[in-house]
């Protein structure tokens, strides 16, 4: 099984961003799993 992990910076907090990338993967047939980070950075692995 391969694993992706993506940081993303920038305005993603109150965008829908979080439902956003769950929308996406789950069309895939992936899973995903978001965590803010305390340096305001947003951490995506599946």
């Amino acid at each position: 099984m391969k694993k992706l992990t993506a940081y993303v910076t920038g305005k993603v907090q109150k965008t829908g961003y979080r439902a956003k990338v769950v929308t996406i993967v789950r069309a895939f047939g992936l899973t995903v799993s978001v965590k803010n980070l305390v340096d305001v950075r947003v951490k995506n692995y599946s």
